[in-house]
């Protein structure tokens, strides 16, 4: 899934992106190592999103079915 900000120097939408393609491993760690300050996180978050990811909680029997119905628990309980 791309993302797409308005660039106001060009005038025109401009893919998100974060180029490090140029700095050695020390000047990235150096330069990006200690954070964001509250300003540019809440720039990238309005760029990029929340850095989020919903995961669905299963019951414990919809946990138990899932894995009795394993094909490696099966392939077990078929070669005893």
């Amino acid at each position: 899934m791309f993302k797409f900000y308005f660039d106001v120097k060009t005038g025109s939408f401009r893919p998100c992106q974060f180029k490090i393609d140029r700095l050695t491993y020390n000047e990235i760690h150096q330069k990006y190592g200690k954070g964001l300050n509250e300003k540019d996180a809440n720039d990238h978050e309005m760029f990029f999103g929340k850095n989020m990811t919903d995961i669905p909680k299963k019951s414990c029997l919809q946990l138990l079915f899932q894995e009795v119905l394993s094909p490696f628990y099966i392939f077990q309980v078929g070669i005893y």
